[in-house]
C-alpha cells in the first residue's frame, strides 16, 4: 500500500517552493506528512473477512496485534540540527503515539507506536478512524503557519522537527541547494477471531511524494541548475542565501561643505546643519541584476515579498557641540525617493535615524519606482540634522570632528506570476568615505567625517587718541580755567581694521569680485572708556555723539559708572545689510574722516570751580574692539575669523606729560586762573606721517609762557628787575598779538 507523503517548512501550500535560509542567522523546521486514508480504506476491506460480524465488530476479538510505523529524515552536509530539536506530532488520534526520536549522523528517525489496550476490532476500527482528527495544533505548529493555510484534514498525520539551520562554515556559495529527503514505512498485523473462526490479516505501507507538493528544486547544486525531484522522492529543498555586501560612497557635510579642501570655519555659539550624504547608484545596479533573472517577465508580473529594506544613519558630534531635541519631522530628507524616516533618537552625542520604504510594495514595478526615485538627481540621497550648536564656551583653535555611519539592507523574495520561479535577494550595504569629500584632516580613507574649526584670535594694536576739538595736547599741556566746560573726544583710527581685512582677502587670492564672498558678521563692537580725575565733573546726563562714523557704525550705548567717574561708550557695526564681503569692505571704507579717524565725543565735562590754579587734570582712556566673522566662497569653503584690537596711544598725539614709556591714551589740562589764550591748535597728522614743515603755534606759546613764568630765584629780584620783567611781558604780548593779527 502506498501513501502520499510530503515535506515542507513554511506551509503545505508552499511545499514545492524553495525556501531561502541565511546560514547561522536563520533557522527552519521540517514537517513530514502522510495521508492515512488508504489505511482506513484497507480496514474496510478487512471487515469483509467477517461478513457475519458487520453489525457487531465489538464481537471480533484481536490477538497478537502489532504495528511498525517509522519516519526518517535525511539532511545533507551543511545542514545542522540543534542538540535538542523540538518535535511535535499531530493527527495521531487514538491510534498511534510518538515513540523515540533519534539522530544518527545526518539521519533523524521517529518511531510511532500503536496505542495499547486495543482488544476488539471495534476498538481498532475507531482508533484508525480517529487518525487525523485528534489535531493537537497548538504552540509551535500553529506558529509555523501563515494566515489562510488550510487546517489539517482528517487522516493526515504530521511530524514537525524544529531547529535546523545552515552551517556557515560549510556554506560558501550563494544559492547553494540543500536537499532533505523523507521516508515512511509501516505495517500492521493481527489475528481476528469471531464465532470460533480465526483469520490473520496483514498489510504494510510506504510513502511516495504527493504530486501536488513535488519539490521544484529537488535536483541540482545551485538555484541556477535546479530541477524538480523525480522517482516519487519525498524531498524538500532549501537554498543558501549569502548577503551580497557592497560599499556605498558616503559623506558628511557642514552647511553643504564637504570640508575636503579645508576645515569648516565656525564661531562658538553658532548653529550648523549636519548633512549625511549617501550615493545609491550601486543599489540601482543591484536592482538591475534582479531584472535580468526575469528577462521575459513584465515587472508588474513579479511579486515581491519584502522582509526588510531600510537604512540606519548615525551622527556623532564631539563634546563641544550640542544636538537639538529632534523628532522625525525635524530631520530633512533630500532625494530619498520612496523612503521615509520612521524613527529619530538622540542618545547623548549621537543621533540615530532609521529609514524604511514609505509605501507597501507588492510587485517589482512598485519597488523599481521607489528605488529609481531615490538619488534621482546625481545618485545622492541626503539627510540633514538641523540646528547643531557649537557650544559658546568652545575654546579657540578647536577642531571639532563630526563622524557618521550608514548601514542598510534589502531582503526580499521575488516570484514570477507566470512560472512560479522564486528567488531571494539579500543585499547589505555599508558606507565608507567618498574620496572626493574626504575631510581635510582625516587620518584614514574610510571613516566618514567632517571637521569644523574655531578661529584663533588675531590681536593687533589700534591707534587711539583723546582730544579737545582738534588739539592733541602733544606739544604742550592744554590750558583751561575753573568752571570751564570741555568736550572730550576719543579718536579711533581704522587703519588696523583695514589691515586685518587684508588678511582675509589674502586667503582668497583668486577672488576679485568680492560680491561672490558671502559673510556673516555676528559681532563687530568697539568699546571706549573715559575716566575723569577729581576736579572734572561729568554732566548729569551723558550722551556720547559720533562723528565720521559713516553709515554703518553707530554708538549704541553710553554708560556712566556708579562713582560718576568713568564713561563707557559702545560702538557697533550694523550688519543688517552686510551680506557679502564687498558690503563689509564698503562699511569699513566709509567709516572715518579723510585720514581714517572716527570720533566719539563726550560733551559738557566741567572743570570744578574750586580747582586751584596750576592743577593738572588727566583724563585716561581705553579702547578695545572685537570682530567675529565667517566668510564663504562661491565654491563653499568657509573660514572663520576672530579679531581683537587693543587701543594704544597714537605716538603723534601722546600726552605732553606722559612718561616716555607710557602708551596709555590720555589727555591733560592745566587749570589757570587767567590762562593765556592758546593759539591755533596743533593739527595732528595721520598715523605714520611726520610733522615736518608745519608750524605749531602751541609750541611757541608754551615757550613764551615758560619764559614768563616766575622761577624760585625771581622772588629775590629787586624792584627794578621786576619792572624790567613787566616791560618784557608787555612787549612780548604786543609782538604776539601783532603776529597773530598778521596770520589772520
Amino acid at each position: 500500500m502506498t501513501l502520499n507523503g510530503d515535506l515542507w517548512s513554511i506551509s503545505e501550500k508552499t511545499s514545492s517552493k524553495l525556501q531561502y535560509i541565511r546560514p547561522d542567522k536563520e533557522t527552519f523546521s521540517i514537517t513530514g506528512q502522510i495521508d492515512a486514508q488508504p489505511i482506513q480504506e484497507q480496514m474496510k476491506n478487512t471487515e469483509a473477512l467477517f461478513a457475519d460480524a458487520a453489525n457487531e465488530p465489538d464481537k471480533i476479538l484481536l490477538d497478537q496485534l502489532k504495528s511498525s510505523f517509522t519516519a526518517t529524515f535525511t539532511v545533507p552536509d551543511g545542514v545542522k540540527v540543534t542538540d535538542n530539536p523540538k518535535v511535535v506530532a499531530t493527527g495521531l488520534g487514538d491510534c498511534f503515539t510518538l515513540g523515540d526520536v533519534t539522530q544518527t549522523g545526518n539521519t533523524i528517525t521517529a518511531k510511532f507506536n500503536l496505542k495499547s489496550g486495543i482488544r476488539t476490532y471495534k476498538e481498532l476500527q475507531d482508533a484508525v478512524a480517529s487518525v487525523g482528527k485528534n489535531d493537537t495544533q497548538t504552540g509551535t505548529l500553529k506558529q509555523m503557519r501563515r494566515a489562510g493555510d488550510p487546517q489539517v484534514t482528517p487522516a493526515k498525520i504530521q511530524i514537525m522537527i524544529d531547529g535546523f539551520t545552515l552551517d556557515g562554515t560549510k556554506v560558501t556559495q550563494d544559492g547553494a541547494l540543500f536537499h532533505m529527503n523523507g521516508k515512511l514505512t509501516g505495517n500492521f498485523s493481527s489475528y481476528a477471531t469471531h464465532n470460533n473462526s480465526t483469520k490473520k490479516f496483514v498489510f504494510s505501507w510506504k510513502a511516495k511524494q504527493d504530486a501536488k507538493g513535488n519539490d521544484e528544486a529537488g535536483q541540482g547544486k545551485t538555484v541556477n541548475d535546479a530541477k524538480p525531484a523525480t522517482n516519487d522522492t519525498i524531498s524538500y529543498t532549501v537554498a543558501a542565501t549569502l548577503p551580497a555586501k557592497s560599499t556605498l560612497p558616503g559623506d558628511i557635510r557642514i552647511n553643504n561643505n564637504t570640508t575636503h579642501n579645508s576645515t569648516y570655519g565656525t564661531l562658538p555659539g553658532k548653529k550648523v546643519d549636519v548633512t549625511g550624504a549617501l550615493n545609491v547608484q550601486t543599489i540601482k545596479n543591484q536592482m538591475a541584476g534582479i531584472e535580468q533573472l526575469y528577462p521575459n517577465v513584465a515587472h508588474n508580473k513579479i511579486d515581491v515579498d519584502i522582509h526588510k529594506f531600510g537604512f540606519v544613519a548615525k551622527f556623532t558630534v564631539p563634546h563641544e557641540m550640542k544636538l537639538p531635541e529632534l523628532t522625525k519631522d525635524d530631520v530633512k530628507l533630500e532625494n530619498f525617493g520612496g523612503f521615509k524616516i520612521v524613527d529619530v533618537k538622540v542618545e547623548g552625542n549621537t543621533v540615530v535615524v532609521k529609514m524604511d520604504l514609505a509605501d507597501d510594495i507588492a510587485t517589482y514595478d512598485q519597488l523599481e519606482h521607489a528605488v529609481d526615485s531615490a538619488g534621482v538627481v546625481d545618485g545622492w540621497m541626503k539627510i540633514s540634522i538641523p540646528r547643531v550648536e557649537v557650544k559658546s564656551n568652545t575654546g579657540e583653535g578647536k577642531q571639532l570632528t563630526v563622524t557618521g555611519t550608514v548601514e542598510g539592507s534589502f531582503d526580499a523574495l521575488a516570484t514570477s506570476q507566470n512560472s512560479g520561479k522564486n528567488r531571494r535577494f539579500l543585499f547589505t550595504w555599508k558606507a565608507e568615505q567618498w574620496p572626493d569629500g574626504k575631510d581635510s584632516i582625516a587620518t584614514d580613507d574610510k571613516t566618514i567625517q567632517a571637521t569644523l574649526e574655531t578661529p584663533t584670535t588675531i590681536t593687533q594694536d589700534l591707534s587711539g587718541d583723546i582730544r579737545i576739538g582738534e588739539e592733541t595736547e602733544h606739544e604742550a599741556v592744554y590750558p583751561t580755567k575753573p568752571n570751564a566746560t570741555l568736550d572730550y573726544a576719543g579718536w579711533l583710527n581704522k587703519q588696523s581694521i583695514q589691515e586685518q581685512m587684508s588678511s582675509i582677502e589674502q586667503l582668497y587670492p583668486k577672488v576679485t569680485d568680492y560680491t561672490k564672498l558671502t559673510v556673516d558678521v555676528p559681532n563687530c563692537t568697539f568699546t571706549a572708556t573715559f575716566t575723569m580725575p577729581d576736579g572734572l565733573t561729568l554732566p548729569s546726563v551723558v550722551k556720547a555723539t559720533a562723528k565720521d562714523f559713516g553709515p554703518y557704525f553707530s554708538i549704541t550705548q553710553t554708560k556712566v559708572s556708579p562713582d560718576g567717574k568713568t564713561v563707557t561708550v559702545t560702538m557697533k557695526l550694523d550688519t543688517t545689510n552686510i551680506k557679502t564681503y564687498a558690503d563689509l569692505q564698503k562699511a569699513v571704507q566709509q567709516a572715518g574722516d579723510a585720514d581714517g579717524w572716527m570720533k566719539a565725543i563726550i560733551p559738557g565735562v566741567k572743570v570744578n570751580g574750586d580747582v586751584k590754579s596750576g592743577t593738572r587734570l588727566t583724563v585716561v582712556g581705553t579702547v578695545a574692539g572685537d570682530m567675529q566673522a565667517t566668510v564663504t566662497s562661491e565654491s563653499g569653503t568657509t573660514k572663520a575669523f576672530k579679531f581683537h584690537w587693543d587701543g594704544k596711544q597714537w605716538a603723534d598725539g601722546k600726552d605732553a606729560t606722559a612718561p616716555a614709556n607710557d602708551t596709555s591714551i590720555r589727555f591733560t589740562v592745566e587749570v589757570k586762573a587767567d590762562p593765556t589764550q592758546p593759539g591755533k591748535p596743533h593739527t595732528p597728522n595721520t598715523p605714520g606721517k611726520s610733522n615736518t614743515g608745519k608750524k605749531v603755534t602751541k609750541k611757541v606759546t608754551k615757550k613764551v609762557i615758560r619764559k614768563l613764568s616766575p622761577q624760585t630765584g625771581d622772588l629775590l629780584l629787586p624792584v627794578g628787575g621786576i619792572a624790567v620783567a613787566g616791560i618784557v611781558v608787555v612787549g612780548a604780548a604786543l609782538i604776539l598779538r601783532k603776529r597773530n593779527g598778521n596770520k589772520d
